[in-house]
């Protein structure tokens, strides 16, 4: 909490307005020779991703924040990352994945890399639109791989919604199902999350 007063302060002070909406969101807007700029700052916790067009009010907060905060140069340099995104931005087009996280998520699961290649056992599950009543099951006579989706699967579909609202909204549809079953997995509950990991598998 002092922290947030603390940058909200040093904020307001240079003439930012804290987003009414969003308070991690702080803009700046004015007319310079008749254009319209701005200068924004998004926080997460301690991390700042500042952008904008004003440049001279970007060159402004830079010399605050390194003058307020002990800060240093080479932490305003461009970003390639961010909260687990991955951000590249060539000949105008912005493009972001979170293939890192992916990744992390199948090293630290490498059982689900069987769901790709089939060597599960069984077939991957229907399309999402077809499991708004998804078939009842038990508990009984799980396979192994079965066995582990479900010990983890609380994890795992932490991991798919984590995906789906940064940059993957393809997969929402079938997260919000798979998310009936993070409390309390059943036999077919697993089984939507290897369709899940079977779509993921392809940012690899």
């Amino acid at each position: 909490m002092l922290w947030n007063s603390h940058l909200n302060e040093v904020q307001v002070s240079a003439g930012y307005e804290r987003s009414k909406s969003d308070t991690s969101f702080y803009v700046q807007k004015r007319t310079v020779a008749g254009r319209d700029v701005f200068a924004a700052c998004a926080v997460f916790v301690d991390d700042i991703l500042v952008t904008g067009d004003d440049t001279e009010k970007l060159d402004e907060l830079k010399d605050l924040f390194i003058e307020k905060f002990k800060g240093d140069t080479h932490q305003w340099e461009p970003i390639n990352s961010f909260l687990g995104m991955d951000i590249t931005y060539t000949s105008g087009k912005l493009t972001m994945n979170v293939k890192a996280k992916i990744e992390d998520l199948f090293n630290k699961y490498p059982f689900l890399k069987a769901l790709s290649n089939g060597k599960g056992g069984h077939e991957h599950a229907p399309h999402s639109a077809s499991m708004e009543n998804p078939p009842e099951g038990d508990d009984t006579n799980l396979s192994k791989l079965q066995e582990s989706l479900k010990e983890n699967f609380a994890s795992i579909v932490g991991s798919c919604i984590y995906f789906s609202v940064t940059c993957r909204p393809d997969i929402s549809t079938i997260v919000s199902f798979a998310c009936r079953g993070m409390h309390d997995p059943k036999k077919d509950t697993p089984h939507i999350s290897r369709t899940l990991d079977a779509v993921l598998i392809d940012e690899l």
